[in-house]
């Protein structure tokens, strides 16, 4: 729970630097069109109309080493990160802004307040922090990515989460499925892509802080997002992006041992399409582990003193130190002890035979008295 709370908050933390800086610069943006006399207003000197689309995309290409996008399996294996998934949230709210609200006047007052005019307010199309989506959004398109690297060169069917396929090529289907599901859990890391989305917006942050162009009114604004979210999280950036990685580190660590250990996935379930992993497949995957690192790149520590150069008192006192690494040695947990004695029977039937089929099981059950009337009753 602290590790899936943690990939949460450092999603949330993307969005809010880049947002924070997004507003700042667009406020801007329009007081100096309005001063140069290249937007309309109101009698109070207010825009009358928001930003064009060409002028918005300009803006949000100035922020665009900030903007926090994370890879998904498809995008990554595509060097395209303007392929990955946008870490925000976006919906519409009515609108307090000047260009979305307009005044509506009468030509009699109103009896009961004598009011004269009303005001009324447009909604506007706003972004917020992603929440909790992003985890499962990596998870949703990672099921995408498996579908379509299985359906790669056969003839199926795509079903969203399944393939319609002939009878000739069922089992085959399903054990393209199940091997595609393998290599996506062997290549994508929700949550490295989680912090390394992070990183490159702290990165993209320091960058645009140490243009000499940039506004005070700008900074001041990400500085006050920094302060408040620190205080909303009771931890300070540098912690938040240390902690990320750590978890991420910790998290791939178990997923890798747990496929190193794996002998066959059956995801897409069906007798005889299970994909039986080789031993090249659970050595790929620990030299994936053994590759693991928990530590930030020396240019992320650069952009958090590049920030903190900026913001001297958001600087911790006492920077996060994890704990080491644990050693894991069984990915699915310590082996239990039943309190009730195996069969041993069955313990010697699944010894000599580790890859029975379901058929060889029941036969097995059947022949040695273990089924009943009731259970036998449908079968040969």
């Amino acid at each position: 729970m602290e590790r899936r709370k943690s990939l949460n908050t450092s999603a949330q933390l993307a969005f809010k630097l880049y947002d924070a800086a997004f507003q700042a610069l667009r406020n801007n943006y329009l007081a100096e069109l309005v001063a140069r006399g290249e937007m309309a207003v109101n009698q109070k000197g207010q825009p009358i109309h928001d930003l064009s689309v060409a002028q918005e995309s300009e803006l949000r290409a100035r922020l665009r080493k900030l903007t926090p996008v994370m890879h998904t399996l498809m995008s990554k294996q595509s060097k395209s990160l303007a392929a990955g998934l946008y870490a925000s949230k976006s919906g519409r709210s009515l609108s307090e802004r000047s260009m979305y609200s307009s005044e509506l006047k009468f030509g009699r007052r109103f009896k009961d307040n004598n009011a004269e005019s009303t005001k009324s307010n447009a909604f506007e199309q706003v972004e917020s922090d992603p929440g909790v989506a992003m985890v499962v959004m990596s998870v949703h398109s990672t099921d995408s990515a498996i579908s379509h690297l299985a359906a790669d060169g056969h003839e199926v069917l795509n079903i969203h989460d399944a393939h319609g396929t002939g009878l000739g090529t069922f089992e085959q289907t399903a054990r393209n499925l199940n091997k595609a599901t393998f290599q996506a859990m062997l290549e994508y890391s929700p949550a490295m892509e989680l912090s390394d989305m992070l990183n490159r917006t702290v990165q993209g942050l320091t960058e645009l802080l140490q243009d000499p162009t940039l506004p005070q009114e700008v900074k001041d604004s990400i500085g006050q997002a920094i302060e408040l979210f620190e205080k909303e999280q009771g931890e300070s950036l540098y912690n938040i992006v240390v902690q990320t990685r750590f978890n991420a580190a910790q998290a791939d660590t178990i997923r890798l041992e747990a496929l190193s250990q794996l002998r066959s996935i059956d995801q897409y379930a069906l007798e005889g399409g299970n994909y039986v992993l080789t031993n090249q497949d659970r050595d790929a995957a620990q030299a994936k582990r053994a590759a693991v690192n928990g530590e930030l790149a020396p240019q992320v520590l650069a952009a958090l003193d590049g920030i903190y150069a900026v913001f001297p008192s958001a600087k911790p006192q006492t920077p996060a130190t994890p704990a080491p690494a644990q050693t894991i040695t069984q990915a699915f947990g310590p082996v239990g002890k039943s309190a009730i004695a195996s069969d041993a029977g069955m313990v010697e039937f699944f010894r000599r035979t580790p890859d029975a089929s379901v058929a060889d099981v029941i036969d097995m059950l059947a022949n040695s008295g273990k089924l009943g009337a009731v259970n036998m009753k449908d079968w040969p």
